[in-house]
């Protein structure tokens, strides 16, 4: 199972565009989510599928998936929810060289705990490029509505 449950790094962490509009008008590529929409409550674990393009100058390589949560409301990030490298993220290699499509990725849902209503969030998927000092020089990114029903807190919290 492909789970995102790495800690992101202070570095990634201050590259992750801080609004939707900055994540959409300077992603270089495309991950293309196959599901759009998603309800989930704490401590779900949520599934995504996507894919890579086979043309390579719409998805460039990446080093890691990131997924991060914005609102729907202001576009503003709300927060950053798990990475995970590349390497570990089975059917990449198949995709690159056999046009396998629907990866499928398992996300925690963490760290949204404190918010206790039914709310509509945007989880971005994002799929950096890095150059040698380790900063981003582009990125490939997609995003899905979901669902928070924070009001249903449950005991996997």
């Amino acid at each position: 199972m492909n789970l995102l449950d790495k800690e992101v790094s202070a570095a990634d962490h201050g590259q992750i565009p801080q609004t939707l509009k900055e994540l959409i008008n300077n992603s270089a590529g495309k991950l293309s989510l196959s599901r759009r929409i998603t309800s989930v409550r704490p401590g779900d674990l949520v599934r995504v599928n996507f894919s890579i393009s086979e043309d390579k100058t719409k998805t460039p390589d990446f080093s890691e998936i990131i997924a991060a949560v914005y609102s729907t409301q202001n576009g503003s990030l709300v927060h950053v929810l798990s990475q995970a490298p590349a390497l570990q993220i089975s059917g990449l290699q198949d995709a690159e060289y056999l046009s396998v499509r629907d990866i499928a990725l398992y996300l925690p849902v963490n760290g949204l705990a404190d918010n206790r209503q039914f709310v509509m969030y945007k989880l971005a998927l994002i799929a950096p490029k890095k150059d040698i000092s380790g900063l981003w020089s582009k990125y490939s990114a997609d995003t899905m509505l979901f669902a928070f029903d924070g009001a249903n807190q449950s005991h996997r919290m």
